[in-house]
């Protein structure tokens, strides 16, 4: 089994991301406000918990919230932590992609940065793509070859 690699975050120095996309959040101390002035609030370190964001019952990414040096508030989407912890900043013109398909497998191994239209094309691939009404393109065809998104754009039926 591979070893899990730690790196920190960019524009969140108190967080860092595996190469098996967990999110943990440092020790350290903050100053809190209270009654009697600030005082120090020691925070231990921990794994954090995602949050699984889904849109009309399916699933869409994990989530998770995280706070600046500042103490606001922003969340983040895990698949693009770990492609900029590991891989480096987004190009230009493109998004972070699953290999499998899988929005919840935040796995180093399975993510990668590509296009739109890569993106759109990986949906019809794995058959996660509702092809109007129908589950995946394949309950639709009913004897009509499937072209490829690449071919047609965006996965047309012919």
């Amino acid at each position: 089994m591979d070893n899990e690699e730690w790196r920190s975050i960019n524009n969140f120095p108190s967080y860092e991301v595996s190469n098996f996309g967990r999110v943990k959040s440092l020790g350290r101390i903050v100053y809190r406000k209270g009654r009697f002035g600030k005082r120090p609030y020691p925070i231990r370190e921990r794994i954090l918990r995602p949050c699984a964001r889904t849109k009309r019952g399916k699933p869409t990414l994990y989530t998770v919230s995280l706070f600046t040096n500042e103490g606001k508030k922003k969340t983040v989407k895990i698949h693009q932590l770990v492609l900029d912890a590991f891989v480096g900043k987004c190009p230009p013109n493109m998004e972070g992609c699953h290999n499998d398909g899988n929005p919840y497998n935040n796995n180093l191994k399975n993510l990668r940065w590509d296009t739109r239209l890569a993106n759109i094309a990986d949906t019809y691939r794995h058959g996660s793509k509702r092809v109007g009404g129908y589950e995946t393109p394949f309950q639709k065809m009913k004897g009509r070859p499937f072209v490829s998104a690449f071919l047609c754009g965006y996965g047309a039926i012919l």
